[in-house]
């Protein structure tokens, strides 16, 4: 968050009259607010391999050793699934006070302004290692 401070000042006197006399001040105050968010989720031991199908094959005999072919049919994944989002707002706003003379009159300063921005999530992004 930031503050600026500023004073403008105006007189002009003509043949020792008084014609015009300004005095403002202006405070001005800018704040950012950006957020970041990141989450990773690893894939549970369960969900990495999963047999759908297996195939014994007719024993085959060697000697006294018996041996009984298989295939297994197995899909799975491995790694991690995240995404990263990240926005931001910010606000300007402006005050202005002061004394205005002019053409014979008195009257007073007062200005406000502010301007507010939305920054909407722009980086979703999605990563498998």
């Amino acid at each position: 968050m930031n503050f600026k401070v500023s004073i403008d000042g105006e007189i002009k006197v003509e043949w020792f009259s008084l014609k015009r006399f300004k005095f403002e001040k202006t405070i001005t105050e800018t704040a950012n607010l950006e957020i970041k968010t990141e989450a990773a989720l690893s894939l549970p031991e369960a969900l990495q391999d999963i047999e759908l199908a297996k195939y014994y094959f007719a024993p085959i005999a060697v000697g006294p050793v018996v041996f009984v072919p298989e295939i297994s049919l197995v899909v799975g994944a491995d790694g991690q699934v995240g995404c990263k989002i990240t926005t931001a707002i910010t606000q300007q706003s402006s005050y202005s006070a002061g004394l205005l003379y002019a053409d014979g009159n008195w009257s007073p300063i007062s200005t406000f302004s502010n301007e507010f921005q939305y920054t909407p999530a722009d980086n979703l992004s999605k990563r498998r290692n």
